[in-house]
């Protein structure tokens, strides 16, 4: 995240990552089958930034089908949590063909375009929902000072 430091004349200054800037995490959205579906039925994806009882609005897509969304820098996905994204739908005895078109989806999200950075400790919510309200899939968590945040929007009505 940007920080101010000042810098005197002939003074050396350590900067430590972690310690002196804080990082500025990027979060993965990952949706289930009900979700993604519900995109295309004219659904939208609001991301909220919750604090003191106030929402604000960080992000929203609409219009557009897509199994995974990004909120930050792109950073790399890590392939352990990829078997893990398998293993989690292979023990909800999804099939073959499904399992692989989540996970390419999953692996090619759709980035999403934040006024300010996301900062550890945030509290955000995401929900998948329909015009007059109705949500299909919900996601709420506490940003950890890591560099990617895994999080799976669960399907409400899968």
């Amino acid at each position: 995240m940007p920080a101010v430091f000042t810098v005197r004349p002939l003074v050396g200054l350590t900067v430590r990552l972690g310690a002196d800037l804080r990082w500025s995490p990027s979060v993965l959205l990952r949706l289930g089958a009900a979700a993604t579906g519900a995109l295309g039925d004219d659904a939208c994806l609001h991301v909220w930034r919750v604090s003191d009882g106030r929402r604000d609005l960080l992000a929203a897509d609409s219009g557009h089908v897509a199994a995974a969304f990004l909120l930050g820098r792109p950073r790399p996905i890590d392939p352990e949590d990829v078997a893990d994204w398998e293993r989690e739908l292979r023990a909800a005895r999804a099939p073959d063909a499904s399992i692989a078109a989540l996970v390419r989806g999953w692996k090619t999200p759709r980035a999403l375009r934040l006024d300010r950075p996301l900062a550890p400790g945030d509290h955000l919510v995401a929900e998948v929902a329909y015009p007059g309200g109705e949500p299909v899939a919900v996601a709420a968590l506490t940003l950890p000072a890591t560099d990617l945040v895994d999080v799976a929007l669960l399907d409400l009505n899968p």
